[in-house]
């Protein structure tokens, strides 16, 4: 298997996943700062009772794989995606931080949150890049480098499926102490 080559010589493919991220982080810090702002009386429990790791793991996978697939519908998923797991995430965090302190509220959220935003801000990222793609293409009408960005969606792929499995197994046994 040849390295990717990061190097484009217009840059078009870099700028195009770049963009992505970036709008992929931008929503994510949006809707964060909402659900923190507008969270109500949120119960927080340490326990996900009856929930195993394996549990977690399909739950994340899935929702990566809807984000992935939002490359065929131009992100659209993705945005409910952000919007519904990032509301709820700031939502949780502003309870964590009542119930434990800002440090706790890290701490407990950081634990699998390392693994599982990572993933999520990868897999929406995906989602955004033919809108990028397309976008780039009809600004320099040059021919969208489909070997390029495939090669690449299939290792944002292989990492996502790791760090779900990372993220899964700490939040399945850490949140469950």
């Amino acid at each position: 298997m040849e390295p990717m080559n990061y190097t484009c010589e217009n840059k078009t493919e870099k700028k195009v996943i770049v963009l992505s991220y970036l709008t992929s982080l931008s929503l994510i810090i949006v809707f964060f700062l909402l659900g923190y702002q507008i969270r109500g009386e949120t119960i927080i429990t340490d326990s996900l009772t009856g929930y195993t790791a394996y549990d977690i793991f399909i739950h994340n996978q899935f929702i990566s794989l809807i984000s992935f697939f939002g490359v065929f519908l131009l992100g659209i998923p993705n945005l409910f995606i952000i919007i519904m797991n990032f509301f709820e995430l700031g939502n949780i965090f502003g309870a964590y931080q009542e119930t434990y302190s800002l440090i706790g509220a890290f701490q407990k959220i950081a634990s699998y949150g390392i693994f599982e935003i990572p993933s999520i801000v990868i897999s929406n990222s995906v989602g955004y890049l033919l809108i990028y793609a397309l976008y780039h293409r009809v600004v320099s009408q040059k021919k969208i480098n489909i070997k390029y960005y495939s090669k690449y969606i299939i290792k944002m792929l292989v990492l996502t499926f790791l760090l779900n499995i990372i993220a899964a197994y700490f939040e399945a046994f850490y949140l469950n102490k």
